[in-house]
């Protein structure tokens, strides 16, 4: 099958863990309130399949040939996404949210730690480094999803597991993103790294952007589970997640200023300002005004309302090992964008 099918189709095909996950895809302990939706998020992804197949089944096409083709058919999945209503795009974005952390896990299992946000290279200038999403790559084959009746299943079909480790082996981590030798993974595609009416695919140069980034910590400090330091765990170290993987930031949506997947700094990875809080760099942010799309470390992703979310609160997620109390009550989360507008409507 062609990557431009396989690809679409996990891309738009929705899964909410409804549990947290590590290592495996493991669920662990998590708070009572994610745990009461899983049905409903299992069925609401039964549902999704066939509602989207139409939107898929027409551009997915049989092949002999096993090999992945890059690039993807980007027409036809912007035309594809361009369907998807409020509610069926919020989990799309919700679904690779959660597989990125899932992706971060896995490394972590290979590696001893989570991924840093920058590919360690002293010998290049930090304008001129990898991005840590360039990490993930090689641990998409273990990422895992519900379906129907609890049980977890690999979320990518072989065909993307294969184009995705095939990218990672063109990289040369020695080199800058820019390097002759990086310059065709650099314009390559990834839908995982995209969200539906989250903006182009591409910048100007025709360099493949990302529309979720790392989160570097709150308000300009480096204090978040990824920054460019290394050896943030898990597990107990002295640079263990302390606050907790459930209430410690990932990954979140970006919308403005994008940038390379491929490239370390602000296209991959932010600082989280509150609205009231003066953004001295790009920040996180969506199509809908002081909102967005967020994952925690242990997978789960939802839509934060940041302008009534506490700063004390919001700050605190953004932290990995802050100490502070966070009220989960003050929170203001949803599942997706379209449940916000719901409520904010009423």
């Amino acid at each position: 099958m062609r990557v431009a099918s396989s690809v679409l189709f996990f891309s738009i095909a929705f899964v909410s863990t409804g549990q947290s996950l590590v290592g495996n895809g493991r669920p662990h302990a998590c708070v009572a309130e994610r745990s009461s939706n899983t049905s409903q998020s299992q069925e609401s992804a039964q549902d999704d399949e066939k509602t989207l197949g139409s939107i898929f089944a027409k551009i997915m096409e049989a092949g002999s040939d096993p090999e992945p083709k890059v690039p993807l058919d980007e027409s036809a999945l912007s035309e594809a996404w361009e369907g998807l209503s409020n509610e069926q795009a919020g989990r799309v974005i919700v679904r690779n949210l959660s597989a990125l952390v899932q992706a971060t896990h896995q490394y972590h299992e290979a590696q001893g730690s989570l991924p840093p946000a920058v590919v360690p290279n002293p010998g290049l200038a930090p304008e001129k480094r990898l991005s840590g999403l360039v990490l993930l790559l090689p641990h998409l084959e273990h990422v895992t999803q519900w379906k129907k009746g609890g049980e977890r299943v690999p979320m990518f079909e072989p065909a993307f597991v294969d184009f995705a480790n095939k990218l990672y082996e063109k990289i040369d981590l020695t080199k800058a993103w820019d390097d002759p030798v990086n310059a065709a993974a650099a314009k390559t595609v990834v839908p995982i790294f995209l969200a539906p009416a989250g903006g182009t695919f591409r910048n100007n140069k025709g360099q493949a952007v990302s529309h979720f980034a790392f989160v570097r910590g709150p308000a300009g400090r480096d204090a978040g589970a990824f920054t460019e330091d290394t050896g943030v765990t898990v597990t107990p170290s002295e640079k263990m997640i302390a606050d907790g993987t459930v209430v410690t930031l990932a990954l979140g949506q970006i919308h403005e200023k994008l940038g390379p997947w491929i490239v370390a700094g602000h296209s991959t990875a932010r600082y989280l300002y509150h609205p009231d809080d003066e953004a001295k760099t790009p920040t996180f942010g969506t199509r809908f005004e002081n909102a967005g799309y967020f994952a925690t470390c242990d997978g789960y992703a939802f839509f934060l309302d940041l302008k009534n979310t506490p700063e004390s609160d919001l700050y605190a997620l953004a932290t990995y090992a802050g100490g502070e109390f966070i009220y989960q009550e003050r929170l203001v989360r949803y599942g997706t964008a379209a449940q916000w507008l719901e409520k904010k409507n009423k």
